[in-house]
This record gives structure tokens, sequence and C-alpha cells, in this order.
């Protein structure tokens, strides 16, 4: 009812204070539904769409037909529903060009159907008028101020009715930021209602774009268009676009026509031409892969003419140097190229050809110390790229979103510039720098090492301080903090570095086109095969042994089998392929492509992301091989030097435990592999000699000196999880193992260090995987003394106590107390010593 007036409002009759705040209203507060902005799933949606939208244009889809979702809304229960009543009229967008005479040229695009700015010698200016009514708006459930804004290219600048007038953005350097789906947006809207766009304009960039190397064919980009900027110098000419690149990676270099070009045919031909050798390639890659075309730019043809494919004029070009003749790729870190682009026009159009110049250029790079004027650049973005497919962290280890563990980096890191996670209340909370504020880009050159940085705060410092730590000083970076005083740099070595992981990345991304790749891969059988020819025949090459000889060869795993009490006709499915297999079930289930914890938290996707462990080390893929016993300066195993596997190939990974079990004593003591230290070297068998208490193996009548092999295998599985180096090894393990399993117990499933108090989790390591391969009724049992009342030297009752029992996390103490038994609980366990006959 609003037809009281002036009259009181559910206030005393008497008492008519407030009667003008409430003229309005009605007569009783009914609460209504109204819809007020949720910006937070908004934004999750627009992020989905944007994904949606590369993954259609990617299959050839038109994007102009793929409708973008509104924002979303809650309907609230509030007492007013108001709207607003402004009104803004843009007269003109005026793009001003200075002219060489000094004059300038003005162009109003507000009218184009489809307006660009190419050059930067310009300035934007906006004329508009706003209006709105006199009245203050009515005192809302919201209390905080509505404030116009006007948006532009995400600068927001407050603006009010009586401010009419014109803006200037003299500044366009944005404007190199834009991709070529990208578009300039200029909107006007209420601060706490930013999905209500008032009023909207958009213009997007033609002229020359790049792109970063990541293009796949069934994912299309990871990454979008690389940050041009724009360089005058005298003896370049005017309008030179200066792209600064990261050493020999290949880009794609795309033109994208004007506006008043509606058909890509309408262009006759784009010609790039540079003054440094190359390849030309029509693909994403490395060096000298297929659908490429080496040019010498000391030749007359160092131009290519770009086919029309893909519906773009674009094409892919990598530097290079000529050595001895053969082309072979430029990582310079002072890379200074020209180049140039002319595009002609089917004469239809009688559109002129045009030129426009660009430099190519490397440098080197490393954190400025002045967090508000970054290093930046598309090699700051490029370093970040390939760092984070390679499986670096750029962020601070430890507690994420107030988890009770400590979430490592690796497999658990946040990107830089992406949404950490959402409060239950909606708000999104994205990654911030090691000053606690919010990171908005992977161009700049983050700074903050260890100890700058909070738990889960992300640096592009220490993403670089990382890889180098694992390769110059083959340790992680996190416990060693004398590393702290190593700037984070590219410099000529770190380049070649990154070169050597990152051509040995492409390789393999090259020959598997899946975002996803797992060790359930349909290719398995063939990889497991190969790491099972690894250890039957070691690895000889060009005529000579590489630290790799045969070891866990099929006539030693004929005698694990029977030692396991395995029958004959039922070893068929108990191969080494099959031990193999099983083992792999034990490390990563996943070589790229995913994150654990995006499968039930908040992170970002990872196509063809490496898989990294929690640990620091650099434990890749399935091998989960720390980085330095690859790469390390003084740690790198020569095994696996000698034979160069590709760890970034998934096929590589299986090859490398089979290499690294196989390989032989070096100098570096941690290379030492567990299957040639069990079978070829003989340094694992223990005698029976810490364990007098033992009579004898279930199965076996007699009770040998030594361990067998089917031990030594159980201590060959615990040596790969444990690593030579740990204390456990060098000295529990030095005893046999039925000691071991007698003294150490099941550690918790959260275990993972094998120097906690009395646990063993490589115990849990080699038993699992010899049980998943045997089958729990082949684990090893024991029979042990119980008692010898007599005195006479014969035990007159034993008990079992074995591989199963420790798996069902029963103590050997518990086992041999019940076998005792007490007044109040009676023996059970006890078995006939000779026979097992239960007693």
């Amino acid at each position: 009812d609003f037809a009281l007036g002036q009259q009181s409002r559910g206030l005393s009759e008497t008492d008519l204070q407030g009667v003008e705040a409430n003229a309005w209203r009605p007569k009783f507060f009914v609460p209504v539904k109204v819809p007020v902005y949720d910006e937070a799933n908004s934004l999750i949606q627009e992020q989905a769409y944007m994904t949606y939208k590369n993954q259609q244009m990617a299959e050839g889809v038109d994007p102009d037909t793929i409708e973008k979702p509104e924002g979303m809304y809650q309907w609230l229960s509030r007492p007013e529903y108001q709207f607003s009543v402004y009104d803004l009229e843009v007269s003109d967008i005026r793009v001003n060009e200075y002219l060489e005479d000094g004059s300038i040229d003005t162009v109003n695009i507000l009218d184009n159907d489809d307006p660009t700015i190419a050059s930067s010698e310009t300035y934007l200016e906006i004329l508009y008028e706003l209006y709105g009514i006199n009245n203050d708006r009515l005192d809302s459930y919201q209390s905080e101020d509505q404030i116009l804004i006007l948006n532009v290219a995400g600068q927001e600048t407050e603006i009010h009715i009586t401010d009419n007038g014109s803006l200037e953005l003299n500044d366009l350097s944005f404007l190199d930021k834009l991709g070529s789906t990208d578009y300039l947006v200029i909107s006007f809207y209420l601060n706490n209602d930013t999905g209500n766009i008032l009023w909207e304009y958009a213009f997007g960039r033609n002229g020359l774009h790049v792109y970063g190397p990541f293009e796949f064919s069934d994912y299309q980009h990871i990454d979008n268009d690389l940050f041009l900027t724009r360089e005058k110098s005298e003896d370049e000419p005017d309008n030179t676009l200066l792209l600064y690149t990261l050493g020999g990676v290949r880009l794609r270099y795309e033109y994208r026509p004007p506006a008043d070009i509606t058909d890509i045919t309408q262009v006759e031909s784009v010609t790039f031409q540079y003054n440094h050798a190359g390849w030309f390639c029509e693909r994403a890659g490395v060096n000298t892969s297929e659908d490429c075309t080496f040019v010498d730019a000391d030749t007359d043809s160092g131009y290519i003419i770009v086919p029309m494919y893909t519906g773009t004029s674009s094409i892919w070009w990598q530097p290079a140097n000529v050595e001895n003749g053969t082309p072979v790729p430029d990582w310079s870190i002072d890379l200074d190229i020209e180049g140039h682009y002319t595009t002609t026009f089917i004469e239809e159009t009688q559109l002129p050809p045009v030129t426009e110049y660009f430099n190519i250029k490397s440098r080197e790079l490393a954190a400025s110390g002045d967090a508000e004027n970054l290093t930046e650049g598309a090699d700051v973005e490029l370093l970040e790229m390939i760092l984070w497919q390679l499986g670096l962290s750029p962020q601070r280890s430890g507690l994420v979103q107030g988890s009770a563990a400590g979430w490592k980096a690796g497999q658990y890191g946040a990107r830089i510039d992406s949404v950490r996670y959402t409060r239950a209340s909606g708000v999104i909370v994205r990654t911030t720098d090691c000053d606690g504020r919010e990171i908005n880009s992977r161009s700049k050159f983050y700074e903050g090492k260890i100890n700058d940085c909070a738990d889960g705060e992300v640096s592009l410092e220490l993403m670089l301080a990382r890889f180098m730590a694992r390769n110059n000083n083959n340790n992680h970076y996190v416990e060693y903090p004398e590393i702290e005083a190593q700037d984070a740099l590219i410099n000529d070595q770190v380049i070649n570095w990154i070169r050597r992981d990152y051509e040995n990345y492409m390789a393999a991304t090259i020959e598997y086109q899946q975002a996803i790749v797992t060790r359930d891969h349909v290719r398995s059988s063939d990889w497991i095969g190969s790491a099972a020819n690894i250890l039957e025949n070691g690895v000889v090459i060009d005529g000579v042994e590489s630290h790799v000889p045969a070891s866990y060869t099929e006539t030693v795993h004929n005698r694990v089998l029977a030692q396991a009490g395995v029958a004959e006709n039922t070893r068929e499915t108990m191969t080494r392929t099959h031990l193999l297999r099983e083992w792999l079930q034990h490390e990563s289930p996943y070589h790229w492509g995913t994150n654990k914890a995006a499968k039930s938290g908040p992170y970002q996707q990872t196509p063809f992301r490496m898989t990294e462990g929690g640990d620091e080390h650099g434990s890749l893929s399935f091998s989960q091989l720390v980085y330095p016993n690859r790469y390390g300066a003084d740690s790198a195993c020569a095994a696996l030097t000698a034979t160069d596997i590709n760890p970034y190939s998934p096929e590589g990974q299986v090859k490398i435990i089979a290499t690294f079990l196989g390989s032989e004593p070096t100098d570096n003591h941690s290379c030492s592999g567990g299957m040639n230290m069990a079978f070829v070297e003989d340094t694992l068998g223990r005698s029976y000699a810490d364990v007098p208490d033992l009579v004898r193996i279930q199965g076996q009548n007699t009770l040998g000196n030594t361990e067998d092999d089917y031990e030594k295998l159980a201590k060959a599985i615990f040596v790969y999880n444990a690593g030579e180096g740990n204390a456990w090894v060098s000295g529990r393990s030095r005893h046999s193992w039925p000691y071991i399993i007698r003294n150490l117990v099941y550690s918790s499933d959260s275990a993972t260090n094998n120097q906690d108090s009395g646990v063993c989790h490589s115990c849990k390591y080699s038993i699992q995987i010899r049980e998943g391969a045997f089958g729990n009724d082949n684990l090893r049992t024991y029979i042990w003394e119980g008692d010898d009342a007599n005195h006479d030297g014969q035990p007159d009752w034993c008990f079992e106590y074995g591989e199963r029992e420790w798996l069902a996390r029963t103590s050997f103490r518990d086992k041999r107390n019940a076998a005792i038994g007490s007044l109040d609980k009676p023996a059970t366990g006890r078995i006939d010593c000779t026979t097992g006959a239960v007693l």
C-alpha cells in the first residue's frame, strides 16, 4: 500500500519522526526477492566460458556464434528493490594520431563495425554526457556507497554526473597485451554491481601477434598471445614492435587483418623476413622436426610466403645458427634480430600493401628488487610458461587454505596469476606475491626467495631458483639457505639448462599429443617391455656396456618364484613385466596433464604439465627419480648420463626405473641400483646371525646361512624407494630381511620417512609390490623359536611371523606374546617347529 502519502510508516501515530525518509516506502516492510549480483560465481562462469570458447575455436567454430553468458545473480530477500536510473551518452571515441608534420589526425571510431588501433603514436579521447536523477538514492540493505565507474581496459576511473566532458587516455601500451581474440573494453557500471553493465564498447587490435610455444592438437592453446612492446630508435622505422624472447624458442607469428577485411581470403599473401637464419615451420616443436624449412638469412631466399591455413596468416619461426654447415638452434641471451612482414591484399579491396617492422631480442633476466617496477616482457612470460610445464612450482611450500597438512610445491603448486581457492562465502582467493599482494601477470618477474615468502605465496624468482638449485647444487632449494645468496637469473649457463630440458620436453609432447598421459596408456606394455629388456640384457652402447649390466634376469626371477613357493604351473602370470607393472602402481599414476589437488581442490587444470612429487627434489613422473640423479652437476648417475634417457618422455620414465635399478656403483654412491647391488655386486645379502631365534622359512626344511634371492629382491625394491644414502639402508638394511621386519613396524599411510622412529615406509613399499606381483599367499613367512622349557637346545614350540602379518600391522612382539599366553589369555598360535602343525 503506497497510498498513505506523507503519513507515518509503522511509527507511533503521534511521533512523525523519520516521515520524510519513509515517505515513498510501503506501509509495512515486506521483504521481496531481489537480484543481487554474484561476482564470484560470475567470474568462474566467465572463465569456464573462455575455456570453452578457446576449445571451440580450436575445432574451427566461429567465435561469433558462441553466446557469452550473462552475469549471475542470487535472488535474496531484501526490504527494497532499487533500480539504476542513469543515462550515459557517448558521442565520440576519437583516435588521435600524431603525424610527421606535427599535426593530429582524428578519427571517430564509435560507429565502426570492427574498429581497431594499430599505431602506438595515438591517444584516445572519449566524449560523453552522464545524466541521473536529482534525488538521493534510498538507503539500501547494502550500506557501502555506490560509485559510478568508467572502466577502460581494466583501469577504473570514478566519474560523476556533473563531470560531463571528455576523458583522455594517453598511454595505450596496454593494447600490446591484447590477444588476437581479445577486445579493449570500455564499460560503465556501479562499483558494487559490476555485472550490470550500463554501457559497453569494445574494439580489437590488428597487425602482428606472437604466440607462445605450447599448442597441441587436442588442446589448442595452453598460453595465448605474448606481450609485445613498441620501441623507437634513430636507425629503425617508426612503430617498430619489440618482442623479448627466451633463447631459441619457436614462436608463432600471426598477422591479423584490419577491420575492413571481412574474409581472410581477401589477404593475398603475408611475407615474413628475418635478418637471421632460422626454421620456418607449420606447427609447434623444436629444431628440425617435420613440416619445417630452414632458411639462411645470407641467401636471397631469406623470406617465406606464408600459406593460408587454419583460418589465419601465421607461421612458426625459430632462430638458428649454422655450424660446420649444419643449422643448430640459437639460444643466445643476446639475440638482436630484425624482422618485418609485408601483407598484400586482393585487388578488389583496393588496399595498398602493409609493412610492419619488429625486433626480436633476448637478455639476461633477474628479479629487479623493485616491487613497483618489475622486470617485464614476453621473455619473462616464456620463462614462466616453460618452467611451469616442466613441473616447477612458484610457491612457497606449506599450508594452503588452512590445511592441516603441509602441502609441498610440485604437483600441489598454484600457478602465478591463478585462483588458489574459493571460500565458502564465494570469495575468490587468488595467488599473492611475497609481499602479500595479489598477482595479476605472468609477464612480470616477481621476486621472493624462501625466507621472504609466507606459505603459499608465489614468485618467479623462487620458481627459477628451484630449477637452478637442482642443476647447480644437486639439492632442493628449501633446505639449503646458502642458495639464498645465489640470484635466480637467466645467464648463459642457466639458459643452456633450460634449453636441454625444454627440448626434451617438447620432443615428448610431439610424440604424445594427449593432454593427460597416465601409467595405463595404450602403449604402457611396450614401455614395460623395454624396461624388462634392460634388466635382462643391460645397456650396451656402441658395443660397450654403459654402467648398466644385466641384473634381474629371467633366470633370477624364476629362482625368486621358486623360493616364494610359487608352483611352476602358476608362474605364467607372474612375469617380470607383471612385477614392473605392479611397481608402477606404487609410483605416480600421472606422467603429465593433471594435478592431485585439482581432483578434489580448487587448482587450475594442468594439461601437458609434468607431474612432480612433493619432496622438493624434483621427483618426476612415474619413476619419481630425483632430478639431480639425472642432471645434477655432481650427483648425476653415470648410467643415466650414458644412456641419455629423456625423463620427460613417458617411455623414458619407465626405462629410467630399470636403468636406475641396474646402475652399477660409481663415484656417486647414491646411484647404486638395487638390482645391481642384489644380483650383480651381491652386496645386499646378509647372514641370519642377527636373528638367532629364526628356525626356518615356511616351506623349507632347513635354514641356510645367508639370505636367498627372494630376500635380496625385497631389499632391492626397498633400496629403490629409500635411496642408498638413506640412514635406514646404510644401517638397518645391512641386517637381514627377517631382522628388519621383526624390529620395524608398518608405517602409517601418511608416513614417507624411513627415519621416523621405529617405522619403515620402504618395507611397506617392497612388500606391497611383491604382494601385487606374486599374491598374498606367496609372501614369506618365518618360523620363530618360542620356548625351550627343557633347555636342551631344541624349542618345545614355535610361532609364525612374516610379511603377511607385518602388512596386517601385527607386531612381532604381539605375535610372540600371544603364543606365550598369560593367566587370563590362553596361548594362541603355537606350532610344531618341524612340521608346522598347530599345537
